[in-house]
């Protein structure tokens, strides 16, 4: 098949676009002018140029694709990227230009704790985004997957950055929020087999990894397996939310936003977990992936 990927230049994109061509399909990855290609390169895929946020770029790009696969997300906002622009009319948009250039299916990445009343704006945006891909007219497929962990991943780098240098190790709030993470090459089997195979259109899926368990464990794992021995500290989310809300307008460098307290605050899981029933993936458990991620940083690779 011929598939068109957004967000193909992202962690969990580059992850995919080299899955596919492995599995004999033919890849094209969207991507905006200028933007780096290296986690792409050596691979035999096509580039398009295109930008979400200008939909006029998007039908040519997706041009001759049996199936889009939209991966396009972002974490925190900037000036010129929102949540409701990426999220919302960003998955509009790729849904649009997919039926205009003949697509037949569109594959949409969401989240786990996606829903309309949802405390963040970020899982209340994924949710628009959700129904503009089920109005497409296109057969769909969205998946919600928990914490995505792996090899140059953005939130164990950043929690390894700040065990690494912090005088103390923080912990917002309780900790006792539960999380399933979820492997990268799992995510990524998941979404190969939704585009391959018919069973799975008009369903949205929750994947999680094979185990729940606690943001304060998750730090406590992290900090045992760098070999860091600091004290633990919780800091009340009544002090962090408003020092959030300051220092991450000021600096990209803090990494926090009051948006990512909010969602620390609430449960991240798949229930039920779609990867073992539906797609019957073998998981691999976070602690057996974060030792190869560590590794890896220590080796000189992306932590």
């Amino acid at each position: 098949m011929n598939i068109g990927v957004t967000g193909a230049t992202g962690f969990v994109g580059s992850h995919l676009c080299r899955l596919l061509v492995e599995r004999g399909h033919r890849v094209t990855a969207l991507v905006r002018p200028g933007s780096p290609r290296a986690r792409l390169s050596g691979g035999e895929i096509s580039f398009a140029e295109g930008d979400i946020t200008r939909p006029e770029t998007l039908p040519a790009a997706f041009q001759g694709c049996d199936v889009v696969v939209n991966l396009v997300g972002i974490i925190r906002e900037t000036r010129d990227q929102t949540f409701e622009r990426i999220h919302a009319e960003g998955a509009a948009a790729v849904a649009l230009a997919a039926r205009e250039a003949g697509a037949r299916r569109l594959v949409h990445m969401s989240a786990a704790g996606t829903r309309p009343h949802a405390p963040s704006a970020y899982h209340r945006t994924k949710w628009l985004g959700e129904e503009a891909v089920r109005a497409s007219g296109l057969e769909w497929v969205i998946l919600r997957p928990s914490l995505i962990f792996g090899i140059g991943d953005g939130f164990t780098t950043t929690m390894m950055d700040l065990v690494r240098r912090a005088p103390v190790i923080p912990i917002i709030g309780a900790g006792t929020s539960l999380m399933q993470p979820i492997a990268v090459e799992d995510v990524c089997a998941a979404f190969a087999s939704s585009a391959e195979e018919d069973r799975h259109c008009g369903q949205t899926y929750e994947l999680g990894g094979p185990e729940q368990i606690t943001y304060e464990q998750i730090v406590r794992m992290v900090a045992r397996e760098l070999g860091v021995r600091r004290p633990f500290v919780h800091l009340p989310v009544w002090v962090m939310m408003p020092l959030a809300g300051v220092l991450s307008r000021i600096s990209s460098r803090f990494p926090l936003t009051p948006d990512q307290i909010r969602m620390l605050q609430e449960d991240n899981v798949a229930e039920p977990n779609h990867a073992h029933k539906v797609f019957g993936l073998e998981l691999m458990r976070f602690e057996d992936g974060l030792k190869k991620i560590v590794a890896s940083a220590a080796g000189g690779g992306s932590a």
